[in-house]
């Protein structure tokens, strides 16, 4: 039986992305890069200064990317603090807080995290809060869930971990613990069995706590 669990925010607790990506697209046409962030090869999980630096690489005289991640970055408070939860979200870390500690280990900034927690409601629902800049590297690096079960001084082969994204489950199973690929209807049935997790769901409304506690 699990003795902690570790949920992701953006994307398993936060419904924020379709918010992150509309917020990105409009800072990238005021700069004048007319594309999507899709279409720029951005991907679901990945850190802010990893998606810079692979822009800075692959397009490299489409924008000034540092004033873009700047903008964007600043953006992201006010985005965390309006996203809505996801169905289930609440009731789900409410029910497993009363049974084991939780962490929340999340790619985004430590201001977004906060600013998401609270405005939620679910500060209290963390004992342990793990962020980007908390860490020297992000995810899939296996660094943010090795911190976030050292910080619940629990073994991470204890520690089951909700990821909604490849980075995210590779980061967890990394760091040895044993992983729930939430919203697994984004990706083919041939990814998710490339991804590895342990279980994958569509939503967190057909799990609860004895699926995670006994996984």
């Amino acid at each position: 039986m699990a003795k902690a669990a570790i949920f992701d925010m953006d994307g398993v607790v936060l419904d924020s992305e379709p918010l992150y990506y509309e917020t990105y697209r409009s800072i990238l046409s005021k700069a004048g890069v007319h594309r999507t962030p899709q279409e720029l090869g951005i991907k679901i999980g990945g850190t802010l200064d990893g998606e810079r630096n692979y822009l800075k690489h692959k397009f490299p005289a489409m924008a000034d990317w540092d004033k873009v991640y700047t903008k964007y970055t600043q953006a992201i408070n006010d985005c965390a603090s309006k996203a809505p939860l996801f169905g289930g979200a609440m009731q789900l870390v409410t029910a497993v807080s009363n049974v084991v500690p939780l962490a929340l280990c999340s790619n985004s900034p430590r201001s977004a995290v906060d600013a998401a927690l609270s405005s939620n409601n679910l500060s209290s629902s963390f004992r342990v809060t793990v962020s980007r800049d908390d860490v020297n590297k992000g995810k899939p690096d296996p660094e943010p869930y090795a911190k976030a079960c050292r910080l619940l001084k629990t073994h991470p082969k204890d520690c089951v971990a909700l990821e909604d994204s490849a980075p995210g489950i590779a980061s967890a199973k990394a760091a040895g613990c044993k992983t729930i690929l939430v919203n697994s209807n984004h990706y083919s049935k041939l990814e998710v069995e490339q991804i590895g997790a342990d279980l994958a769901v569509e939503t967190l409304k057909q799990i609860n706590k004895k699926t995670i506690l006994e996984i």
